[in-house]
């Protein structure tokens, strides 16, 4: 595989490489979009988590509640039918 295929040493800075990576003589500037990047998506991962595991927990929960109800009898079957 050629390494630089997508790179070439023109000076002029319109290769393909450039204009995927924007101008190769600020590595700082790609280097913090990369990490801002990173850093966006590892909260929105961590979010979605969070939501889902909330979710989760809230219909455990819920359902460990009405089993307990019915199974002391407080709520008649009729309302788990329902439900």
């Amino acid at each position: 595989m050629d390494i630089n295929c997508c790179f070439s040493v023109s000076s002029e800075g319109n290769s393909v490489g450039d204009s995927m990576l924007g101008d190769p003589s600020k590595p700082a500037v790609v280097v913090v979009v990369v990490v801002v990047v990173v850093v966006v998506v590892v909260v929105v991962v961590v979010v979605v988590v969070e939501v889902v595991v909330v979710v989760v927990v809230v219909v455990v929960v819920v359902v460990v509640v009405v089993v307990v109800l019915v199974v002391v009898g407080v709520v008649g079957v009729e309302v788990l039918v329902v439900v």
